[in-house]
């Protein structure tokens, strides 16, 4: 009798810790929070923040399948390679069409820059990625109309997800850093929370490198030109929010070479041949979605663009 009721003295206190933060009782929303999480300790907790372009969509579908990763939200950016209002919807879309539709928040986020290089993004290209598994004459996917977001937008998704995580949460950034940058300015506590950020924008240029700290915007492209070549488009397009984010103190920040890239297959025959080495059998959307972005978005062009 005694030890039973230890036990449920032990199961009160387990209750009780449950429901409290900095020694305040948790708000009925924090506890919905707390149990939507429904982490898995043994799997590394991961925040994915996208711009939602289709490069971006291949590396959520294959962090999908990673076993030992547990994505605990993905989270949109509006000021990339996707119009706001596409964003979220095509994240919503993808999950949908490979069945995982349930479970991952998503959370529409900021659509602006925190300060604007000046450079603006080809409209051609944005509607192309924009309309990359709907349009006919590309994947010609049908939408669910009753794919709901994440009550919480982005930001808060970022927050509440980092505060309640058991264990620190690595951040996958494969756009901006806009929303990473104003998540941490609101609430500076999650930065604790947050185990490496990986980035995909690196190869930053030193500052030797520049003969002015002044933009030139009269430059035809600025700033996609020869003279800042080896910068990344995620970084340039909101570099107040690399920077802050990189002052934050966040302990661990990878940044990916742009040089990465040349390391994938760049045509259909490199593709085939590397997923037969491996002895990876793909089903007929998956291959007709990492394989047909070219033909889709610029008809002029051959599948020997791959890349």
């Amino acid at each position: 009798m005694r030890d039973h009721r230890i036990l449920l003295t032990l199961v009160f206190l387990k209750i009780v810790n449950n429901c409290y933060v900095d020694s305040r009782p948790l708000t009925f929303i924090e506890q919905q929070v707390q149990l939507c999480i429904n982490q898995d300790v043994k799997r590394q907790p991961v925040i994915i923040d996208t711009d939602t372009d289709v490069d971006d969509l291949w590396a959520i579908h294959y962090l999908l399948n990673v076993p030992t990763v547990d994505v605990l939200a993905i989270t949109t950016v509006g000021n990339g390679y996707s119009k706001p209002f596409y964003s979220g919807s095509n994240i919503l879309t993808f999950l949908d069409l490979i069945g995982c539709s349930n479970g991952i928040g998503v959370g529409y986020g900021v659509n602006l820059p925190l300060m604007s290089s000046g450079y603006i993004i080809p409209s051609s290209l944005l509607n192309a990625i924009d309309s990359y598994m709907t349009a006919a004459t590309c994947l010609n996917q049908s939408v669910n109309i009753f794919l709901q977001p994440s009550p919480f937008g982005a930001i808060e998704l970022i927050k509440l997800s980092l505060k309640y995580s058991k264990i620190p949460v690595d951040i996958l950034i494969l756009g901006t850093m806009t929303n990473l940058a104003t998540a941490i300015s609101e609430d500076r506590s999650i930065i604790s929370k947050i185990g490496s950020v990986y980035f995909s924008g690196g190869q930053f240029k030193s500052i030797n490198s520049y003969p002015s700290l002044v933009p030139n915007v009269t430059l035809p492209n600025y700033p996609d030109s020869e003279e800042n070549s080896d910068g990344s488009p995620n970084a340039y397009l909101d570099m107040l929010a690399v920077q802050r984010v990189g002052m934050s103190g966040i302990k661990n920040i990878v940044a990916m070479p742009l040089i990465i890239q040349n390391t994938m297959p760049i045509n259909l025959t490199q593709l085939n041949e590397t997923l037969k080495r491996l002895n990876i059998q793909l089903k007929p959307f998956v291959l007709n979605f990492i394989s047909s972005f070219v033909k889709c978005t610029s008809p002029n062009q051959t599948t020997i663009y791959l890349k």
